[in-house]
């Protein structure tokens, strides 16, 4: 669905190498139970490769994360799961936070071979809290174009997918995009005049525009 976003397993240039991690994205609510997710780890090259995996933070006021495992040894094409929780304490205030996963390669035992080794810094995003969402703008047909132009007023970041509904009844998937609040999304696209309606859907599944074409 959010294919700028990471559908595929994304492949992360750094400055010194490479590391595989899918979802390369994470965006959530943060629930009083916990928030989950299971990040894939894979190894693409010919060798095996050891990882650390920690917070860059080390404590956090109110909120309680943990990854699982700590260290994780990946042999030639292998891949492995590695497990993240964040959880609220009732102290903390609604708003937007950000924590940082470290996935760093580290050496393999007995090796001499000096080698600059590749690190990923994963910033994982949620925000707590009864927190709104509100997108607003407009829809314009501009001959073979149709014009987007909305904006987020709502009270947090918004992850957003706009469809088209054809005369076939089916939605078929136009762009995605991120809003920050008080952002907005101007951009052109080729419209077919098959197209009726256009709906815009945050990740969470609830649609947050609509509109008709014709």
């Amino acid at each position: 669905m959010l294919k700028v976003l990471g559908i595929f397993l994304l492949t992360i240039k750094l400055i010194y190498g490479y590391i595989n991690i899918y979802p390369s994205f994470f965006y959530k609510e943060l629930k009083k139970e916990g928030t989950y997710e299971t990040f894939i780890l894979t190894n693409r090259s010919d060798e095996k490769i050891r990882y650390r995996i920690y917070f860059e933070e080390k404590l956090f006021p109110n909120l309680n994360f943990e990854v699982y495992p700590k260290s994780i040894i990946l042999n030639p094409y292998e891949k492995k799961e590695l497990k993240v929780l964040i959880t609220p304490q009732e102290k903390l205030k609604f708003g937007m936070y950000n924590l940082t996963l470290v996935i760093k390669e580290i050496g393999n035992p007995g090796e001499k071979n000096k080698k600059i080794y590749s690190m990923l810094k994963l910033k994982l995003s949620g925000y707590y809290g009864n927190l709104k969402l509100k997108l607003n703008g407009e829809v314009k047909k501009i001959k073979d174009k149709l014009e987007l132009n909305v904006e987020n007023q709502g009270e947090r970041l918004g992850v957003f997918s706009a469809y088209l509904l054809n005369n076939k009844d089916e939605w078929v998937f136009l762009d995605s995009f991120i809003l920050k609040p008080g952002e907005r999304w101007e951009k052109k696209y080729n419209y077919d005049k098959e197209y009726i309606k256009i709906k815009i859907q945050e990740q969470d599944g609830k649609d947050y525009y609509f509109q008709k074409l014709r």
